[in-house]
């Protein structure tokens, strides 16, 4: 497992390009979180609007292909888990199926864009988030050869994908602006006697 230094570089890096101004939704922090053993392989991450605004939705496209050895996938769950300072804030879970566009089953050689919105609310605060998209099936998930390799794991329920995804959610002008009025609203408040 790589130590925080040896990420430095790549950080760095991902910093160059975001400010060489990409296309949107090609800044996302992300890092593929899953076993050695998943049949769905990540190959990209994108959000869309790539600021995220709270009390809007925010659109996660996950882009992986399927082993070539892999057993089909005909079912599965994806638990998507936001997390605030490091603290789970919110958990949805969902049939895996509803967001894949040709929906399941998912085949060997398949390239899969799991599509899925999110919304977090008005009141959440600005800051740094990352979710946890972790879709799993009750299939196992060894292989159609049955060999060591991808897949090896056998009767036990499968991590099909896992990707931890990084983002900043922003608020707009008249957010701030509403929030420092009521501020100031309950702050004269206190200091009226009702009688």
């Amino acid at each position: 497992m790589r130590g925080v230094s040896s990420l430095r570089p790549h950080l760095l890096l991902l910093l160059v390009l975001c400010i060489s101004r990409l296309p949107p939704g090609h800044c996302v922090v992300w890092k593929s979180c899953g076993p050695q053993a998943s049949p769905l392989r990540v190959e990209d991450v994108g959000l869309t609007p790539e600021k995220p605004l709270r009390g809007h939705s925010m659109d996660f496209i996950i882009r992986a292909s399927m082993a070539g050895n892999a057993r089909p996938i005909p079912q599965g769950q994806l638990v998507a888990t936001v997390y605030y300072m490091r603290m789970p804030v919110y958990t949805r879970k969902e049939d895996l199926c509803n967001y894949l566009p040709n929906g399941c089953p998912i085949l060997p050689f398949d390239r899969v864009e799991l599509k899925n919105t999110q919304a977090l609310p008005a009141w959440a605060p600005t800051g740094s988030y990352s979710m946890r998209f972790e879709g799993r099936s009750p299939v196992s998930c060894g292989s159609s050869v049955e060999e060591k390799g991808v897949g090896a794991v056998k009767d036990e329920e499968c991590v099909i994908v896992c990707v931890d995804v990084w983002f900043g959610m922003h608020s707009t002008k008249d957010q701030d602006e509403m929030e420092a009025l009521i501020d100031e609203d309950e702050h004269h408040d206190d200091h009226l006697d009702p009688f």
